[in-house]
């Protein structure tokens, strides 16, 4: 019976945070797609499970998963049985029925990640109240008391981030393998990434490589949207697996753009209508040849990270996804989540933070498109692009692993000192490199922007809606 008196505080009732219809679909994940799982497995503790004949049928994955067994109904059944657990696990019945509800494991990492979450809230409030009750306590060493709690709070958080770490011999292993790679292709006079298509860039970038944001930043109407375009289609000739984000211009506006870069028609002739029969044969030879290429175009305007982020960790799964392009990051519709303290700034940064958390998610190099502070515009000098014309965030500059910018010089109206025109030229001035070397790389374009090409190589002319012959240079 209570002291009334001085009477010890009543521990209130734990909450015991949990979802059943989590766990499940996590559990019915494994067997849908058990050869995608096996890493997960081996990372995630069956304590995060609430039921205890889910921490049973977890239990049993893990350790059929060190023996390599096969993960099925059958085995899992077996499995459970032999250790006479099945019906405390739910019996035959239940096992049966947990890839009811999911069709893919495709987001089993965000499932798991809200069970951690969960688990981890539930062990906060045991500890807490724990707490409370002990430091009621008369003669309670208050010092031992926050050192034992302390170890018990950050044994729980490290449940949320064992699977984020790495054994020190397998990142080695890892890192001398990449060099080892990137030696052979070099002896071979390749180079280790995917190739931009003009070989001055290459030759300092080492071409595109897995996990790095690429920012490819420029004033309207330089032509950095062509220019991404040009890396893609280089991309996918090679075989990589690409997805265009167009947030700016249509499916049918790209489309237009890489009929064109195939062809040798002005854009303008194609544009307007002014089309002859051979015209229409290289159009429809372009199609064919465009058609073939692994190339995806998602031209949802009000696309938001979280949607991009998503559908790529679908495309990687199922069609291995090697690159993503997106144009541009200002247009990115921001996840507000209803927040009424909206600041643009801090928006800008959190998009490009999940860049560049995308691209090391899924291992391909992310090109991602920004555009230009117009203070550049009204500077005096030649108007070429620093980092800081970078819009609205500093953010951008120290996520992005690299930083290009786009300028043209007849853009504004400035003529080489050698004597030669400015028309079609360009440059490729890159201003940040975590992984190499600076430098400003020269590159020769079409009028219309639809092909690149190195300085030293020569271009076809292409036809006008004249039919005479327009060169760019």
């Amino acid at each position: 019976m209570l002291n009334m008196q001085n009477p010890e505080p009543e521990p209130k009732p734990l909450s015991l945070r949990h979802n059943a219809a989590i766990e499940d679909v996590v559990l019915g994940a494994v067997l849908m797609s058990p050869g995608d799982t096996g890493t997960i497995i081996n990372a995630t503790p069956p304590e995060i499970f609430y039921f205890s004949h889910n921490q049973l049928i977890w239990t049993a994955y893990r350790e059929m998963t060190a023996r390599n067994t096969e993960i099925d109904l059958i085995t899992l059944t077996q499995e459970l049985r032999g250790k006479g657990k099945l019906e405390m696990a739910g019996g035959n019945y239940r096992i049966s029925t947990l890839t009811n509800r999911i069709a893919s494991a495709a987001n089993i990492k965000e499932h798991l990640l809200i069970l951690k979450q969960l688990f981890i809230a539930r062990e906060q409030e045991r500890i807490c109240q724990a707490v409370i009750q002990e430091a009621s306590k008369e003669h309670v060493d208050p010092l031992d008391l926050l050192r034992r709690h302390r170890k018990s709070l950050d044994d729980i958080t490290a449940v949320l981030t064992h699977d984020q770490r790495r054994n020190l011999p397998d990142i080695l292993d890892a890192s001398i393998g990449e060099g080892r790679a990137r030696e052979r292709a070099t002896r071979d006079g390749k180079i280790s990434g995917t190739s931009s298509g003009l070989r001055d860039l290459d030759a300092i970038t080492g071409g595109w490589r897995r996990g790095e944001l690429v920012v490819l930043a420029a004033r309207p109407s330089m032509g950095k949207t062509s220019l991404a375009l040009h890396f893609a289609k280089q991309a996918v000739i090679a075989g990589t697996r690409t997805e265009i984000f167009s947030l700016e211009m249509s499916a049918e506006r790209i489309a237009d753009k890489l009929l064109m870069s195939c062809c040798s028609i002005d854009s303008r002739s194609f544009a307007q209508g002014y089309m002859t029969d051979d015209y229409w044969k290289q159009v429809d030879s372009a199609r064919k040849e465009i058609a073939a290429w692994p190339l995806g175009i998602n031209d949802f305007a009000l696309g938001s990270i979280g949607y991009i982020r998503s559908l790529c960790k679908v495309l990687k799964r199922k069609e291995d996804l090697g690159m993503v392009v997106i144009d541009y990051l200002q247009l990115i519709n921001p996840d507000q989540g209803g927040n009424r303290n909206y600041n643009r700034e801090n928006e800008v940064s959190k998009i490009s933070r999940s860049a560049k958390a995308l691209a090391m998610d899924l291992g391909v190099p992310v090109i991602l498109l920004s555009q230009l502070s117009r203070q550049l515009e009204i500077r005096a000098g030649d108007h070429r692009p620093r980092l800081s014309d970078l819009r609205e965030s500093g953010a951008i500059e120290q996520d992005a692993d690299m930083v290009l910018f786009v300028y043209r010089p007849a853009y504004y109206q400035i003529e080489p000192t050698d004597g030669e025109s400015a028309e079609g030229k360009g440059e490729i001035i890159i201003a940040k490199n975590r992984n190499g070397g600076l430098g400003n790389i020269p590159f020769r374009h079409s009028p219309d922007f639809a092909q690149f090409y190195n300085p030293a190589e020569g271009l076809a002319g292409k036809t006008g809606m004249n039919g005479s012959t327009q060169m760019p240079f």
